[in-house]
């Protein structure tokens, strides 16, 4: 089974940061823990990207244990998982639409 590489876009690291600073000011450690779920759906992506599509060719993925969600897309023909953002799952829809836009 062929392996997809993943390629983190720059505005992903910044809702990385922010989340992981958000959840270590209400617990310690919590926002290590949070980097950690997120690691380890990547690995789960680079086996199998096939989530269900959201918006247009924009897929996701839920993080166990957090209410949030990676979105990407998948360059079949260069096996890349693109990941453009880690977002709330409560965020309004058409915020999370205009982000793909």
């Amino acid at each position: 089974m062929q392996s997809f590489k993943i390629r983190i876009r720059d505005k992903t690291f910044a809702d990385l940061q922010d989340t992981i600073n958000y959840y270590n000011s209400q617990q310690h450690g919590l926002g290590k823990r949070f980097y950690t779920i997120f690691e380890h759906a990547l690995e789960i992506l680079k086996i199998n990207p096939y989530f269900q599509i959201r918006f247009d060719s924009i897929r996701s993925i839920p993080l166990h244990s957090f209410p949030y969600s990676i979105y990407f897309d998948v360059d079949e023909k260069n096996t890349i998982v693109n990941i453009y953002a880690v977002l709330h799952q409560a965020l309004d829809p058409d915020k999370i639409n205009k982000r793909f836009k």
